[in-house]
């Protein structure tokens, strides 16, 4: 049955891949369009591109002479995006062990236990969360390339935290929608829409100031919160800066986001394995 969630997983990342691809040739032709392009370095010192530089930047009908070093942009930008958008996914994915609340007089009948059935689902799954991510970033790279510009692309050190945590808060967001509907027999389908509009709320109501109790409570349950963890993420210039919502740590931030989906996708296949056919 594992091989059911593959398919599934596989037509949603093929549908993904797709939207994302268009919307990547559009900014193309509209940078195309608009005459946006990155010329030949000029004048490179010793140290290459970044060495006081120049090259000639195309906007419309001007062109501009500009230092090659100001055309630097860090990869944690693309990790940013490419995270974002792997999170979206995530929260518009259906719950598989709900989707097959329909089928369990089938899929009980296979000679395998529940538990490891519902298991197998779950690391296809995670399987197609770190594809997703990894389709965002490749794609993201698509409109940069088109005008000359990703040869200034340098890998920071904030990267590589940066895409433990996204992906950690894409399978926490994907754990409590299994935890919350697993055992659920109806559709689930509106799981993730309301998932979005909890996680919102929750984070807006931590910049109202209702008290110190009321604020206390709600910042205890924004750990619960994948939202929470993207407020708590900025980068400029290169490096993470661990501030807002929540009062701890990235490194915190990543043991909290990947413990509370596995302890979700635990509860998740224990509650399934516990409905009847």
């Amino acid at each position: 049955m594992w091989y059911l969630e593959f398919l599934r997983m596989r037509r949603a990342l093929t549908v993904y891949a797709l939207i994302l691809l268009g919307i990547a040739l559009a900014l193309v032709v509209g940078l195309q369009l608009g005459h946006v392009a990155v010329g030949n370095s000029v004048s490179f010192g010793p140290g290459g591109p970044s060495d006081v530089g120049f090259v000639y930047v195309t906007g419309g009908h001007e062109t501009k002479r500009v230092a090659a070093k100001s055309l630097e942009f860090p990869l944690v930008w693309l990790v940013g995006v490419a995270g974002f958008l792997a999170i979206f996914f995530t929260a518009i994915l259906g719950p598989s062990l709900n989707a097959e609340s329909e089928h369990l007089d089938y899929v009980f009948t296979k000679p395998i236990s529940r538990a490891r059935l519902g298991a197998s689902y779950v690391l296809v799954d995670v399987a197609g969360l770190l594809a997703a991510f990894l389709v965002g970033l490749v794609i993201a790279v698509i409109p940069l390339a088109s005008i000359g510009i990703l040869r200034f692309l340098f890998v920071d050190s904030a990267a590589l935290p940066t895409f433990v945590l996204l992906l950690g808060m894409a399978f926490m967001w994907y754990g409590e929608k299994q935890a919350a509907t697993g055992w659920y027999q109806g559709s689930g389908g509106k799981a993730g829409v309301v998932s979005i509009v909890v996680f919102s709320i929750l984070s807006a109501l931590a910049a109202v100031d209702l008290g110190p109790s009321f604020h206390a409570t709600i910042i205890a349950l924004n750990f619960l919160n994948p939202l929470a963890y993207l407020h708590s993420l900025t980068s400029q210039g290169g490096t993470v800066n661990e501030h807002t919502l929540l009062p701890v740590s990235m490194a915190w931030q990543i043991v909290l986001t990947w413990s509370i989906g596995v302890v979700c996708c635990a509860i998740a296949v224990a509650g399934w394995r516990r409905v009847e056919a």
